[in-house]
């Protein structure tokens, strides 16, 4: 089978999708956070609100990473990539209420932290889905397009809210 006849597969296109619209999430949800914690002049961002963004962004990678995907093989991927998002998308709620309440920095990262964590399981889970829909064949190539392209809808992502912001501050 080609790589263009593996890729066009049901499974496949699904988990292509999941993963693409997850990472537009994940870096509308990072430039959100960035707009509203770093660079919104009403907080008066210190240097311990960058670093705690920082560390929001890269802790789930260097804490988390190690172990999805261990954990990702003792449960059900399919159930955990259900609840896992309902988990981010009611965390998500929680940063959008702490910020709008002026709720303090510390509040705020820690619950983007519980999001940018829960992202963290659902891109394992993903990939690790994609032995399940792609055949030995062509596993190398999908993965590195998968990869390639979920990057590049974290930046469309992340772009889409810095474009937004603008119109709307333009306003």
């Amino acid at each position: 089978m080609s790589f263009w006849t593996q890729v066009k597969s049901p499974g496949l296109l699904r988990l292509l999708s999941v993963r693409v619209l997850s990472q537009i999430s994940d870096g509308a949800f990072q430039a959100a956070l960035a707009f509203s914690i770093l660079f919104n002049p009403d907080r008066h961002t210190d240097p311990l609100a960058v670093a705690g963004g920082f560390a929001v962004l890269l802790l789930p990678y260097s804490v988390l990473g190690p172990f999805t995907g261990a954990l990702l093989d003792h449960w059900d991927r399919r159930r955990v990539l259900v609840w896992v998002n309902v988990l981010r998308a009611v965390a998500v709620l929680g940063v959008a209420i702490a910020t709008s309440s002026g709720a303090p920095d510390t509040v705020v990262l820690l619950a983007a932290l519980l999001v940018t964590g829960c992202s963290r399981f659902v891109a394992s889970g993903l990939s690790a889905g994609l032995p399940h829909v792609a055949s030995q064949s062509v596993i190398i190539e999908v993965n590195a397009v998968f990869t390639t392209l979920g990057a590049a809808m974290l930046a469309v992502g992340a772009g889409g809210v810095g474009a937004a912001a603008r119109a709307l501050r333009r306003r």
